[in-house]
């Protein structure tokens, strides 16, 4: 069974920690490369990332993982990059 997942529900960084917590056991697949891209660069852009805490980039991180599956050193490649 296939679900796509919209993450425009997030408005607040406590959503996105809040969804984290209810996310264990749960696998996510990103159909392709450039969806999740798209993912991480949306997320980014709406969280404003360069403004945030450090607890916060954390959150947002650990999202960006959880929903693409990349490791943590690949992410911070892409966010450097911009995506």
């Amino acid at each position: 069974m296939r679900i796509k997942m919209n993450m425009e529900w997030f408005k607040t960084i406590e959503q996105v920690e809040k969804f984290l917590e209810g996310s264990d056991g749960l696998k996510f697949e990103g159909e392709n490369r450039k969806e999740k891209y798209q993912f991480i660069q949306s997320i980014l852009s709406k969280f404003l990332y360069g403004t945030l805490s450090k607890k916060e980039k954390r959150i947002i991180r650990n999202c960006i993982e959880k929903v693409t599956e990349y490791g943590s050193a690949q992410v911070t490649r892409l966010i450097q990059r911009g995506c």
